[in-house]
């Protein structure tokens, strides 16, 4: 069974996926450079999680939360490579 982060991750990436600037150019991670053929595109990640223990007797009370990256890269011309797009996302 997958850790509920990933499924939060997985969900995210389901939901951006099909969008009319991108299409299935999602990912889930951006550890690796895209290439100039997968523009445009979405890098989706998790950045940090916070736990917090609110009660440690006998019912334990945690409250995790986590933060979602979607990061947005596109092509300015021909052969000039990824940068971020600042106009389009409004899409999202």
């Amino acid at each position: 069974m997958a850790h509920i982060r990933q499924s939060i991750r997985d969900n995210a990436v389901t939901a951006v996926t099909g969008l009319s600037i991108t299409g299935s150019n999602v990912f889930r991670s951006r550890g690796y450079p895209l290439g100039t053929n997968k523009l445009p595109a979405l890098c989706v990640y998790t950045d940090s999680e916070v736990v917090e223990y609110n009660r440690l007797d006998r019912v334990r009370y945690i409250d995790c939360t986590v933060d979602i990256v979607i990061e947005a890269y596109g092509v300015r011309g021909p052969l000039r490579g990824p940068r971020r797009i600042t106009s389009k996302c409004g899409h999202l």
